[in-house]
């Protein structure tokens, strides 16, 4: 993953992270999972997330 910095390079590792279960350790900028969740007026208790994978045939 290449880009400028402040583009999200370090946010998409760790959501890839998040959502393959890994939990969080030195891998993650976070000390506790409940850490990646955003803190909005309304707490929330979970946090869920989703990836699709599609085929590209380079020809």
């Amino acid at each position: 993953i290449a880009g400028p910095n402040g583009s999200g390079k370090s946010n998409t590792i760790e959501a890839l992270l998040f959502v393959f279960g890994c939990c969080a350790s030195s891998k993650m900028r976070q000390g506790r999972l409940s850490e990646l969740i955003h803190n909005p007026v309304r707490y929330l208790h979970e946090c869920s997330g989703e990836i699709q994978f599609r085929a590209i045939i380079d020809l």
